[in-house]
């Protein structure tokens, strides 16, 4: 038995040292987390200052007014390359989209087709969703995005 006690007492021994070692390498990684959160935190302060302090303000706000429209533009159901897919409910003119395109089922865009029924060609929905199916959108709204931004800048002055 002498022999069973001795490799259960090295057995102990090893798991000891192994989860020592464990521990001592979570706390350096720990460490490690915590030191590079600090540094992102003190980048990003700087990046602000810096911001505020040599980019024009008509520049901010454009940035900032494009930005806006962009998350409206996703809102809506649609994505950079055109329409988002998700549940699919086809558009009737195949011609205009690939077999991957589609409007979101519960987007505000599937929202207001539905509400509209059969969407006619060359109505202003149809336009929107042609001009959104070929990614054409999301360009134009953020442009319009950074105008209102910029127009808003002069209009409301301040530092």
């Amino acid at each position: 038995m002498p022999i069973a006690r001795r490799a259960i007492s090295a057995i102990i021994q090893f798991v000891k040292d192994v989860s020592s070692e464990v521990w001592g390498a979570a706390k350096v990684l720990a460490s490690g987390i915590s030191h590079a959160a600090r540094i992102a935190v003190d980048a990003a302060k700087t990046l602000w200052r810096w911001w505020n302090t040599y980019v024009p303000r008509w520049i901010r706000w454009a940035v900032c007014g494009a930005g806006i429209m962009l998350i409206v533009y996703l809102i809506l159901g649609f994505g950079t390359g055109g329409v988002v897919a998700g549940m699919k409910t086809w558009l009737a003119s195949s011609n205009v989209l690939d077999g991957r395109s589609c409007l979101r089922q519960g987007s505000i865009a599937a929202g207001i087709q539905s509400g509209i029924g059969s969407v006619s060609a060359g109505s202003p929905f149809a336009i929107m969703q042609s001009a959104g199916a070929t990614g054409l959108l999301w360009k134009a709204m953020a442009g319009v995005g950074a105008l209102v931004g910029a127009a808003l800048s002069w209009i409301f002055p301040g530092k």
